[in-house]
């Protein structure tokens, strides 16, 4: 699981904390499941050193995009997004599911509740409607979530299970970073700023480009470019 981080972990390079890049949306090759755009989709950034598009998945089931959207966002590295450690947690999962949905990943899979048997779209699918729901807490939205999903009992419960027990979703992401060192470092959450701050929020994996630093802005470390054909599910006002 993950045996491509060697090659998209790269020299590392200095930007400001507080960049703003123009970015662009885009369904890219997407299908769509009836009503939820199913990868892959892209977000491209651009700042005063260049423009770099970024495969993406979005973990916000409560806002909305379109494609070909322009706005203005931050990146903000994954790991150290939250104050808490239980919200931290859940964005460090939210990790590995982005890695996952990249590569096979078992262990991610059964944490998730999707089946051995499931076909690799349906595990997708388990991929992003599981990460939905850990980010939704409004139980009244899993219809919406799961949207006829034929695993949805399983992946539901599975969530449940690790909201509803104190610490267990800490220990699970324990254990995918002792099996996989260093795998979140390059990952970075995308958040729309100002009149965008409603716009679905995105993980991305790679390298940002140069933008524009807002004063006051401390240098952070960006990490390798991932060059691989991702199948990542969003969804999307169409």
């Amino acid at each position: 699981m993950f045996r491509f981080f060697g090659v998209i972990l790269l020299a590392a390079a200095s930007l400001p904390a507080a960049t703003i890049y123009n970015a662009v949306y885009d369904n890219g090759n997407a299908g769509t499941d009836g009503s939820y755009i199913i990868g892959p989709t892209q977000i491209t950034l651009t700042g005063p050193g260049g423009t770099t598009t970024f495969s993406s998945m979005c973990f916000d089931f409560a806002e909305h995009i379109y494609s070909g959207e322009h706005y203005l966002a931050t990146l903000t590295p994954l790991t150290s997004i939250a104050n808490d450690p239980g919200t931290q947690a859940r964005y460090d999962l939210a990790g590995f599911v982005y890695l996952a949905m990249h590569q096979n990943a078992p262990a991610v899979l059964s944490a998730f509740g999707v089946p051995n048997g499931a076909s690799a779209f349906e595990q997708l699918q388990g991929l992003q409607y599981g990460v939905w729901d850990l980010f939704e807490p409004d139980e009244s939205q899993d219809g919406n979530i799961y949207h006829g999903y034929a695993y949805t009992n399983e992946v539901d419960e599975a969530v449940d299970d690790m909201l509803t027990n104190s610490g267990s979703v800490a220990p699970l992401v324990a254990g995918l970073e002792q099996a996989h060192p260093g795998a979140l470092n390059n990952l970075y959450v995308v958040q729309g700023v100002g009149d965008f701050a409603g716009i679905q929020k995105f993980i991305v994996g790679g390298r940002p480009p140069s933008g524009v630093p807002e004063p006051g802005s401390m240098g952070l470390m960006g990490g390798g470019l991932i060059g691989l054909a991702m199948l990542i599910r969003k969804r999307v006002v169409q």
